[in-house]
C-alpha cells in the first residue's frame, strides 16, 4: 500500500510568519495536532499542539507575540506519496516521529501521514486482502518513540 492511500488531505498549513495564536485556532477548527509549515507549496517545518502550548507556558510571551519561526521545528523529514507504508512506518520508529509530511515527486506538499493513519489501517478488516500494516508494528513504533523521552519526562506520576 502507498502512502497516499492512507494520507491525510487537506494539510492545515501556515507560514514562519503567522503568530502561535493563529496556528492553535487552525488547530481548534480543523481538530489537528499538527500543521505544517510552508512557503511557496514547499515543507519549511512542522508545529505541533505541544509547541504551542510548551512556547506559551514558558516563553513569557502571549500567543499571538509569538512567530511560527520561533517555535517550529525546521529539520523535518517528509516522505513521498507514492512510497509503500512500511518505509513510512520505519521512518517514524527509527526518526521516532509521529507525522509525516507527504511531498509529490516535485517536492510540493500533497498530505500528511500520522501515526493515527497507521493505527487505523492496521485495525481494519479487509477480508483476504493484506493489511498494509500489523497492529504490533505501529505499537512497536509508538513505543520507540515514546522511548526517546523516557518515563523521566513523563508528567503523570505513578504513585
Amino acid at each position: 500500500m502507498k502512502v497516499q492511500e492512507l494520507m491525510s488531505r487537506p494539510v492545515r498549513t501556515c507560514t514562519e510568519n503567522d503568530t502561535l495564536n493563529r496556528v492553535a485556532r487552525l488547530m481548534w477548527e480543523h481538530s489537528v495536532g499538527a500543521i505544517v509549515v510552508e512557503a511557496e507549496g514547499r515543507v519549511r517545518g512542522l508545529l505541533t499542539d505541544r509547541d504551542i502550548c510548551l512556547a506559551g507556558r514558558f516563553s513569557g510571551r502571549a500567543l499571538w507575540t509569538i512567530p511560527v519561526s520561533e517555535v517550529m521545528s525546521g529539520r523535518v523529514q517528509v516522505i513521498r506519496s507514492q512510497d509503500s507504508v512500511d518505509v513510512a512506518e520505519r521512518l517514524m520508529r527509527t526518526r521516532h516521529i509521529r507525522r509525516l509530511p507527504v511531498v509529490d515527486d516535485t517536492w510540493k506538499l500533497v498530505g500528511l501521514l500520522s501515526l493515527d493513519d497507521l493505527a487505523r489501517e492496521s485495525r481494519q478488516r479487509h477480508g483476504r486482502r493484506r493489511i498494509a500494516v500489523r497492529t504490533d508494528d505501529v505499537g512497536a513504533t509508538l513505543g520507540e518513540i515514546c522511548a526517546r523521552y523516557g518515563a523521566s519526562h513523563s508528567p503523570i506520576s505513578a504513585s
